[in-house]
């Protein structure tokens, strides 16, 4: 072999190497950027559907309160919402602390589901005290409070910018 090509050869060698480490590396950190932002959007989604839930049971509660619809069939409609919103505490649950920093966090989540499902669990109990009296009033209108309390809170958590990962926040 020519010594003249031994220098060109090696030079030739180290930036095959240069680029194929900057190439792995560029794959690595797009691969993760679109991880973050795929449990971003998961988390967004589950956010927006414990919201529309929570939308409908305080609609329901709200009816409820006003007196027009305590009957028999106030319960089953109530245990279909609570139905769907355990659903999404059971994914709140699975998906615990994935979620991407930059988005509103799962974790936060989970408690005001739960806040929310104690309130329907109790506004239920109001529909079915027999005689409907100030006891069931109670039990309902507490229930409805804590619904809209537990839906602001969702709806608050829905509205706050992204913290940029890395930040603390």
């Amino acid at each position: 072999m020519d010594p003249g090509l031994i220098g060109p050869l090696v030079i030739a060698a180290v930036v095959a190497v240069a680029v194929l480490a900057f190439v792995y590396r560029a794959s690595t950190a797009l691969l993760s950027s679109r991880r973050e932002e795929r449990a971003r959007d998961e988390a967004l989604a589950l956010w927006e559907r414990a919201d529309a839930a929570l939308r409908i049971l305080e609609d329901r509660a709200a009816e409820l309160r006003r007196g027009m619809s305590m009957s028999a069939d106030a319960v089953p409609a109530l245990d279909a919402q609570m139905a769907e919103l355990r659903l999404v505490a059971d994914e709140v649950s699975r998906a615990g602390f994935a979620a991407a920093e930059s988005a509103p966090s799962v974790s936060a989540l989970g408690p005001e589901v739960a806040r929310a499902l104690d309130a329907a669990e109790e506004t239920r109990r109001g529909c079915t005290l027999a005689p409907p009296g100030l006891e069931a009033r109670r039990a309902v209108k507490h229930g409805y409070i804590e619904i809209v309390h537990a839906r602001e809170a969702v709806v608050r958590g829905l509205a706050e910018p992204p913290v940029p990962a890395g930040t603390g926040g």
